[in-house]
């Protein structure tokens, strides 16, 4: 049998800042840009925050007769007034229900968001990106699939969609 954590041994998130330098307002409307006061301190944050996600998915509530299939779960949200993950959206994407509700619930549980080392978290948007692979090999194939689908998306969205990226 295999469990929840079996599914996501593997590392949640490569480490990285997709997008160093800018994201837009909350709510479609375009900021000056965000700007990271310090990449390593930006590194640590995103280490910190994919540990404590990791944590999150070791202990989300699922039933045994309904295991997280193979996929990456993509979770977009923002910084709600108490630091936590707000407007959470699961964006469309191969992750059965079992994915997608053990992400959203690690997702839930972040806390400290506002701890982002920008200039103006408020009005940043967050993506995770949430692997669940039962190989290392899976996991390879899952990366390369979202680095496509990511080129793609990016590219339609002509620089109006960015956001502040934990893993992929």
């Amino acid at each position: 049998m295999k469990t929840l954590t079996q599914f996501v041994a593997l590392p949640v998130a490569a480490l990285g800042l997709a997008l160093p330098f800018s994201a837009p307002a909350v709510a479609g409307e375009k900021s000056d840009g965000i700007v990271v006061t310090s990449m390593a301190k930006m590194k640590e944050w995103q280490a910190e925050t994919t540990k404590d996600i990791n944590r999150s998915l070791r202990s989300a509530p699922i039933p045994n007769s309904s295991r997280p299939n193979k996929a990456v779960v993509q979770i977009a949200f923002t910084l709600g007034a108490d630091g936590k993950p707000d407007n959470i959206e699961v964006l469309d994407g191969r992750g059965n229900w079992a994915a997608r509700r053990a992400a959203s619930y690690a997702v839930r549980r972040l806390n400290d968001l506002d701890q982002v080392p920008v200039t103006n978290p408020a009005d940043a948007q967050f993506l995770a990106n949430i692997f669940f692979a039962g190989t290392a090999e899976d996991y390879k194939e899952l990366k390369a699939q979202l680095k496509k689908s990511e080129a793609r998306r990016l590219a339609a969205a002509d620089g109006e969609e960015e956001y502040i990226l934990l893993g992929g």
